[in-house]
């Protein structure tokens, strides 16, 4: 299955934490740490599971799950990762990520841009962004900075995007 690398950044971090907790209980077996550290690593491999099944769902790049039904997911929550317990995914018939050239299946409406507009304004993300009759918005980040001028709604959104990818990648990286 091919994951961009965000995917495999996520999944790593996670099985690391699976391979210390394991090794700590090896390490002290019998005791209550070592018991408590074992139930740990259970609870790691189940949030690994929903880490990684939403990432799926919202990674253009990764995102198979519109084009297949909920049935062919690669793997479920109650299912444990490949490699990491005893039960293993169900195989998919084909490729197990189609190909994806356009990520939105229909253009941005002007109703969905003005919500993200709000939105950034609200978190003040962005100092004022307005639609102007004639479809445009004018956009502008701080209040001393100079006004950008976007046109139509999917820039709009695509700036929505480019702000919400710049914080979730800016952000300490913590669980």
């Amino acid at each position: 299955m091919k994951t961009c690398q965000r995917f495999a950044h996520i999944k790593a971090g996670f099985e690391q934490d699976i391979r210390f907790l394991h090794a700590h209980a090896e390490r002290h077996q019998g005791s209550a740490p070592a018991k408590t550290s074992a139930k740990n690593a259970m609870s790691v491999k189940r949030n690994m599971a929903r880490a990684l099944n939403r990432h799926l769902d919202r990674c253009p790049e990764c995102s198979y799950r519109s084009q297949t039904s909920r049935s062919g997911a690669y793997f479920r929550l109650s299912v444990r990762w490949p490699g990491l317990g005893r039960a293993t995914a169900p195989a998919l018939k084909g490729p197990a990520i189609p190909a994806r050239h356009h990520p939105r299946m229909h253009p941005p409406s002007t109703a969905e841009a003005a919500a993200w507009a709000e939105v950034l304004v609200r978190h003040q993300l962005l100092y004022a962004a307005v639609l102007t009759p004639g479809g445009q918005w004018p956009v502008q980040h701080r209040a001393e900075s100079l006004v950008h001028v976007l046109h139509g709604p999917r820039a709009m959104v695509d700036l929505a995007a480019e702000i919400q990818h710049r914080i979730r990648t800016t952000r300490n990286r913590t669980r």
